[in-house]
């Protein structure tokens, strides 16, 4: 539990402990809907983040693993260079 949502918790027990001590309606029903907000928002509050990945642990991709083109002898359009058929023209590669 997050230190927010104990806080909005804490909020909540002491708007309810202020009812007991409230000698007017209107205070009384005030500190009820205040506990009753405190509550809910110590319930539904969203959880923080992860903190973010250190710098260095992304490292480039390198440079092999990039993906060699070649161009088709057949209609001249950029095909990878594995390839032993063009996808366009159907010409040997």
């Amino acid at each position: 539990m997050s230190l927010l949502r104990a806080s909005f918790a804490l909020s909540g027990i002491l708007a309810l402990a202020n009812t007991l001590l409230a000698e007017s309606a209107l205070v009384e029903y005030f500190a009820y809907l205040v506990a009753l907000a405190a509550f809910g928002l110590a319930a539904w509050w969203p959880d923080p983040l992860p903190p973010p990945p250190a710098p260095g642990q992304w490292s480039a991709p390198a440079a092999e693993r990039e993906r060699a083109h070649g161009e088709c002898s057949g209609c001249g359009r950029e095909v990878d260079a594995g390839w032993s058929m063009c996808p366009y023209c159907s010409a040997r590669l």
